[in-house]
């Protein structure tokens, strides 16, 4: 657990007309943050699969002003990560599984203007060494949902495979990222709601691409 209460801080007083927005620095009296992590993995006795449990829970709250009322801004963010890991006796393949939830939602007092964003990701993983633990292998491939109050869109899916191989002091690797969507770009959801605006927003990801690469120690 972390917590942070600072007395005095330097923050924003923002300034709005019709055609223009100043922002100047100024003192305020109000900027507090709390984290929250608390993650366990237990073996299981009868199968070879481990279980993982990772959570984070976060609040903040900060003062700013707007054409100089003070107002408050607060923002909480809720994090939860389950997998399942899988430790055979062969290490040629394994596998692991994994759900992971996030909501981020904040809220602005001065024009009660509250949003959030949920984001919603299945993991499927497999890797393994083989070939005389010189040729390392891995497929990650990931399903992410995006959901806000004010807009949904279609799911992600990206698959990401790589490969490493060794040999004496040399090492060779290639890996690709989103393979599947080489030519287009992932649409996804954005949000933003800060001390004087707010937005929702969809945009372009990187396409995907494939990478290769060696190293050599000595």
């Amino acid at each position: 657990m972390v917590y942070t209460d600072k007395i005095t801080d330097v923050g924003f007083n923002t300034f709005n007309s019709e055609n223009i927005s100043i922002r100047e620095y100024d003192y305020i009296d109000l900027d507090n943050s709390k984290y929250l992590f608390f993650t366990i993995e237990k073996k299981l006795k009868s199968i070879p699969w481990s279980a993982k449990l990772e959570t984070l829970q976060s609040f903040s709250k900060r003062e700013s002003f707007i054409n100089s009322n003070a107002t408050t801004f607060g923002t909480n963010q809720t994090k939860l990560d389950v997998t399942l890991l899988s430790y055979f006796k062969s290490n040629d393949f394994n596998v692991s599984l994994g759900v992971e939830y996030l909501v981020n939602s904040s809220v602005n007092d001065s024009n009660k203007e509250k949003s959030q964003l949920n984001t919603v990701a299945a993991l499927f993983a497999f890797n393994g060494v083989v070939f005389k633990d010189k040729l390392n292998w891995d497929l990650e491939s990931k399903i992410i949902h995006f959901d806000s109050a004010n807009s949904k869109q279609k799911d992600v899916f990206e698959l990401n495979p790589s490969i490493t191989y060794s040999i004496k002091d040399w090492k060779f690797m290639l890996r690709g990222v989103n393979i599947l969507n080489i030519r287009d770009n992932n649409t996804r959801l954005r949000v933003n709601n800060s001390d004087f605006y707010f937005e929702a927003q969809q945009y372009s990801s990187l396409a995907g691409f494939v990478t290769t690469g060696f190293s050599y120690s000595f």
